[in-house]
């Protein structure tokens, strides 16, 4: 589902997400660019949720806004990019060279 949130967030179309063990996280903030909706919960909360977006127009604006900002902040190329060279210096750190 993060590729989707983060497509949606990227175009200002802001988003309701369920927990799917991935990014939704980083990049739904609860009520600022969209909804995060726990799998547990009933499914009259997506549709609560989602008529909430649809029903308001500023607040729809608003948050689309605010997601395009998460994205071209937090989760452009650059930083992506840098994020995985971090981790890959990070664990050719930890290794341990092979016994001759």
């Amino acid at each position: 589902m993060h590729a989707l949130v983060l497509h949606a967030s990227s175009d200002l179309v802001n988003a309701a997400s369920m927990d799917a063990g991935m990014t939704e996280l980083d990049l739904v903030a609860n009520g600022g660019n969209g909804y995060f909706i726990r799998q547990e919960e009933p499914v009259e909360t997506w549709t609560e949720r989602v008529s909430t977006i649809l029903g308001d127009t500023a607040l729809r604006e608003e948050m689309g806004r605010e997601s395009k900002r998460i994205i071209e902040e937090e989760f452009n190329s650059g930083i992506m990019i840098q994020r995985i060279l971090d981790a890959i210096d990070y664990s050719l750190s930890r290794s341990t060279p092979a016994s001759s």
